[in-house]
């Protein structure tokens, strides 16, 4: 009796895509580099299902706001700094969240100077569209 040939292993999924879909139909760009180890890396950017809002997901915690709102700025598709404030998720401390009055494209850039909860920063500045 012959035994039965093993099955063919899966290939990998890769967990980020060059698109994201941003939940309205259209999809925009990754603009972040891939997740670096000891770093404060962005792996997502996009709406949040929830409320109006932006989102952005890290791979590290922020416990405290300080630094947050001088360290991301947000500005709508005209370039004019649109107020408002980054809160800390309530039950995702990775993400961060910037309520918007419109829906619509707004640009997010940033600094270098981001901190998470363990000293991590970002590598190098970062800007891209969020629909």
């Amino acid at each position: 009796m012959k035994a039965a040939p093993a099955p063919k292993p899966k290939k990998a999924v890769r967990a980020a895509s060059s698109k994201k879909s941003s939940g309205s139909g259209s999809s925009t760009k990754v603009w972040w580099p891939a997740e670096q180890p000891n770093k404060l890396s962005l792996v997502y950017a996009g709406p949040a299902s929830f409320k109006k809002a932006v989102v952005l997901m890290f791979n590290g915690a922020f416990f405290k706001a300080d630094g947050i709102d001088a360290n991301i700025k947000v500005t709508d598709k005209a370039g004019k700094a649109v107020s408002g404030s980054w809160e800390i998720g309530e039950n995702n401390r990775r993400m961060l969240v910037f309520p918007v009055a419109d829906a619509g494209t707004y640009k997010v850039s940033i600094a270098t100077g981001l901190t998470d909860s363990k000293g991590h920063k970002p590598g190098k500045a970062l800007s891209g569209p969020v629909v």
